[in-house]
């Protein structure tokens, strides 16, 4: 298990990069896509440092300090937390390779397909943040 500190740092940094999707979505309702685009792609990385850094390492460390009913929170907000960054790295990738895909309908970054999976992200992202904030109450306080 890490620091309190730590916690701390990685659950306030979570949060900011929440705000930052929260950014995205308002950028791309007033249709400023390229704006969105950029800003969802620094949420993803910044995701992905932050995985790599804290959660990936603490992973392996956790089984054994946690058990009942905090280890069961712990596998579903792994279990979303994946499915969310699997999902945005997907959604970026599409939208960083489309001028190499443009033959392909359904590989468009705006597609009703992807629209689909970005929301998909955007609930997923929301629903492990919300089981880290309630993992984070279990565990330190």
């Amino acid at each position: 298990m890490v620091s309190l500190l730590v916690a701390q740092v990685n659950l306030a940094f979570q949060t900011a990069v929440f705000v930052l999707v929260v950014a995205g979505f308002l950028f791309i309702r007033k249709h400023k896509n390229k704006a969105h685009a950029q800003i969802m792609l620094a949420t993803v990385v910044l995701n992905i440092v932050s995985f790599m850094a804290v959660m990936s390492p603490n992973f392996r460390n956790l089984s054994s300090a946690v058990t009942g009913a905090s280890s069961t929170l712990t596998m579903v907000h792994a279990s979303v937390g994946a499915l969310a960054l699997l999902l945005s790295v997907w959604v970026i990738g599409i939208w960083l390779m489309s001028p190499f895909m443009v033959v392909s309908v359904r590989m468009r970054c705006y597609s009703a397909l992807n629209k689909k999976l970005m929301l998909a992200v955007v609930s997923f992202w929301f629903a492990s943040l919300f089981l880290g904030f309630l993992l984070y109450a279990m565990l330190y306080s």
